[in-house]
């Protein structure tokens, strides 16, 4: 059950990402929804299924966006791996800083994709409104994911009391933090 609901968001962001975004009344100022669906899968998921997810979204993004082979799947992996390693040293429970790196998870994944342009094609030059739409697409991915967040965690299971003693009974977050609240 868990591996059809993670398929099913997954396959919904590609869609709504290649098919329904050219279609919306400002697509250029649209996030990628993944951004957000990465950064929960690597704060409450475990490593190997953040890992997983992020390949595997990122392969199927790479297939239908018509992006070079592997842009997305390197940008997704990055993020996923970051957030794992962030996730350990500071407290992410917080609705700013799950803001913060949706902000920032937005902005690398928009830096990948200009580098990427950038090397591809030597006349390449950034446009003038490149970091108008960069700075909206994070100030509304900022603003959206708690939404986002809330939605995926009653959508997708992340942790299974049964398989997983480690956590407290004490209704504490259920992401790994060393630090001491």
């Amino acid at each position: 059950m868990r591996f059809f609901q993670t398929t099913t968001v997954c396959l919904f962001i590609v869609i709504f990402n290649t098919a329904m975004v050219p279609f919306l009344f400002f697509p250029q100022y649209v996030f990628d929804p993944a951004v957000p669906f990465i950064l929960f899968m690597s704060l409450l998921g475990s490593g190997r299924r953040a890992f997983g997810v992020s390949a595997g979204l990122g392969l199927v993004m790479d297939g239908f966006s018509g992006a070079p082979f592997g842009l997305y799947t390197t940008a997704y992996l990055w993020m996923a791996a970051a957030m794992r390693q962030v996730s350990t040293l500071i407290r992410v429970d917080q609705v700013w800083m799950i803001q913060l790196f949706a902000g920032l998870g937005v902005l690398f994944e928009d830096m990948v994709l200009l580098g990427m342009t950038a090397l591809m094609d030597p006349g390449f030059r950034i446009p003038p409104t490149a970091a108008e739409r960069i700075g909206v697409q994070m100030l509304l991915a900022a603003v959206l994911t708690p939404f986002l967040f809330s939605l995926l965690y009653r959508m997708v299971p992340t942790w299974n009391p049964s398989t997983n003693e480690s956590r407290s009974r004490s209704g504490t977050k259920p992401w790994r933090t060393t630090s001491k609240g």
